[in-house]
């Protein structure tokens, strides 16, 4: 009895965190523009994407996708679409921001995280510039960016690159200021972030102006984490697009 309550517990949990990711990955999509409200669940690119290759991962997906991207009917939720770029967007600075100190564990109205009124402040201006982003019409060139790495690997050197920014941005850091020494984990590096650091024997230090420039905003959301390599390689395109018509 004790070893089916057990596995029972180890189900539900499974089944919550494979919920959450199909419906984050849904998000993705439709910000992304791959799939539009209404569209079905993209349930076979997920399991490519996020190389879900286990018969049984597959199964308790497949049993439980009603979440707040995808309904009931496995039917993509009729919701504005700037609803899904917010969501997606807010939920992508928490992550960014993890290890910067919140002043609470509550959430603000558009699902912030309770973070000091100065990075609220920067990261709720840089919501209009991610649309902004996201209007680019580019297409997208996988090769003309010489990605070779996986989608784990990219989105992994993502989340490392972001809290090294997100810790920048919060101490106020300027031109030549040492960056966070975890960013050597990183793999690889956009090209907006190439872009605003350099490399020396002591580390990495920051080259743009300051915090507060367009190549630095650029540079930290070209690590949104995103479960697709295509849309990771898209969204960097765009910005890349956006920073030439913007000079």
């Amino acid at each position: 009895m004790q070893n089916k309550n057990v596995k029972e517990i180890k189900t539900a949990f499974a089944e919550r965190m494979f919920n959450e990711l199909l419906n984050v990955y849904t998000e993705e999509q439709l910000v992304m523009g791959r799939i539009k409200q209404g569209d079905n669940m993209p349930v076979d690119a997920f399991f490519k994407d996020c190389e879900i290759t286990n018969d049984a991962m597959r199964r308790i997906t497949l049993n439980n996708f009603n979440g707040t991207a995808i309904d009931k009917n496995g039917k993509v939720r009729n919701k504005p679409t700037q609803e899904y770029f917010k969501s997606f967007y807010y939920s992508r600075m928490n992550a960014n921001f993890i290890e910067t100190p919140a002043v609470s564990d509550d959430y603000d109205q558009d699902g912030l995280f309770m973070f000091c009124d100065e990075v609220r402040e920067f990261i709720t201006e840089c919501y209009s510039l991610f649309v902004d982003v996201l209007m680019q019409d580019v297409p997208c060139k996988t090769e003309d960016l010489n990605i070779s790495e996986t989608a784990r690997n990219v989105y992994g050197s993502s989340t490392v690159i972001a809290e090294t920014l997100a810790t920048a941005m919060a101490e106020n850091l300027q031109r030549g200021d040492k960056l966070e020494w975890d960013i050597v984990y990183a793999s690889y590096f956009p090209q907006p972030v190439q872009d605003i650091i350099a490399k020396s024997e002591s580390g990495y230090t920051l080259q743009c102006a300051d915090v507060n420039c367009l190549d630095f905003k650029l540079a930290l959301l070209s690590v949104i984490g995103f479960r697709s390599l295509e849309n990771a390689v898209l969204f960097e395109s765009k910005i890349m697009a956006y920073k030439e018509a913007n000079r």
